[in-house]
């Protein structure tokens, strides 16, 4: 089975990488929410980190055992979810080692909170492109005051 071919030591890194991602995630949440542009770069910045170090802990693995050793719990994964599409949990009903069945669930997890995060940007995209067509539309209609001219400024353009 796929588990046989990972080491305790890498799906323990694997977990960890991916609970800071999740965490990273709902701060970006967060962040996305109180409209807090800084903290949504740092958090991003901070994925892209995470992202690259979970591909290096995969790469690792390629070397060591020739094959990525999630492969076939994705494929049971996969085959699963189009069995069971009404249902969305539990994504895996199948491993039987608790140390991947956690793993599993807690990248069901962070797929969804990017998910949630994805659909906030779109929202707040959304709102920024409603307000620029406000702005535009009314930039014809409401122009602004001429500022009053003194008495000295007219008697010069005369």
């Amino acid at each position: 089975m796929a588990a046989q071919t990972s080491s305790p030591e890498s799906l323990a890194l694997r977990l960890q990488v991916l609970r800071e991602l999740a965490t990273s995630l709902r701060q970006a949440q967060t962040a996305v929410l109180a409209s807090d542009l800084d903290g949504l770069q740092l958090q991003t910045a901070r994925q892209q980190a995470l992202v690259e170090a979970m591909g290096s802990l995969a790469n690792d693995v390629i070397k060591n055992t020739g094959k990525l050793d999630g492969s076939l719990a994705i494929e049971r994964t996969r085959e699963w979810v189009r069995g069971n599409s009404a249902r969305v949990y539990p994504l895996h009903p199948q491993p039987s080692d608790p140390a991947w069945r956690e793993l599993l669930q807690e990248g069901a997890r962070v797929w969804h909170l990017n998910q949630v995060l994805g659909a906030l940007l779109r929202r707040g995209r959304r709102s920024m492109e409603i307000l620029a067509l406000l702005h535009a539309s009314c930039a014809a209609t409401y122009t602004r005051p001429k500022p009053p001219q003194s008495s000295a400024a007219r008697r010069w353009e005369e």
